[in-house]
């Protein structure tokens, strides 16, 4: 449920170094569809590619299927594989709810519990739920209905001989800290983890994550 705005924080710290593309999530869109989206969209570019929670996953089935457009992946707040068992429960709660007419209850105890602490970062906590209205109630539908059912990409990942840098708060409950032990690609592969349990990072640590995407960057 993120745009533009979840980069207002970092882009900052790196457009003197990068040209930064926002790339958006069409909706309507299985995985398979969504990377044939981005194939086409990207023509005969290889490009360097970062992807946050969902677009993370996203990015990592695209370097799957299309490995020759991706020349180093950075991976931020996702581990790609099946989601929790209690994040499928909730979004289906949540499908059937608006279903019923019940439209897209925005609960800022909800946007809290996606920060390690927001009581020093309410500016942040405004600003996803600035994006979750602006996104609104097709969109949600759309990504529950058409991106939670995922699988595991380690074997396909460990397959891929381009720089990959994983990073994730150690104790996200939306980020699988085990599966990364399942990855094996030795010098090309980066798995960094920051303290607390945090999931917008991109907002919550703007400066740590841009002093991990320069090094990545430098390693191509």
């Amino acid at each position: 449920m993120c745009n533009k705005l979840l980069w207002s924080a970092l882009s900052p710290l790196l457009e003197n170094g990068f040209e930064l593309i926002y790339l958006t999530i069409p909706t309507g869109k299985s995985m398979d569809e969504l990377a044939d989206f981005y194939n086409d969209t990207l023509g005969d570019d290889k490009i360097n590619l970062i992807g946050f929670s969902l677009g993370g996953y996203i990015a990592t089935y695209f370097a799957a299927k299309f490995p020759k457009h991706v020349r180093a992946l950075f991976i931020i707040a996702n581990s790609s594989t099946l989601l929790p068992s209690f994040e499928i429960k909730k979004r289906e709660a949540a499908v059937k709810f608006i279903a019923k007419g019940g439209g897209l209850k925005l609960k800022e105890q909800q946007v809290n519990r996606l920060f390690d602490k927001p009581a020093d970062n309410k500016q942040q906590v405004d600003l996803v739920m600035q994006m979750i209205r602006q996104q609104g109630e097709s969109e949600l539908l759309s990504q529950y209905q058409h991106t939670s059912d995922r699988k595991d990409l380690a074997e396909q990942l460990n397959t891929l001989s381009i720089p990959m840098w994983f990073y994730y708060s150690e104790h996200d409950p939306l980020v699988n800290a085990s599966w990364f032990k399942q990855l094996h690609l030795k010098k090309q592969l980066t798995i960094s983890s920051t303290t607390g349990r945090g999931h917008m990072l991109p907002l919550e640590k703007p400066a740590e994550l841009a002093n991990h995407i320069i090094t990545w960057a430098g390693t191509y």
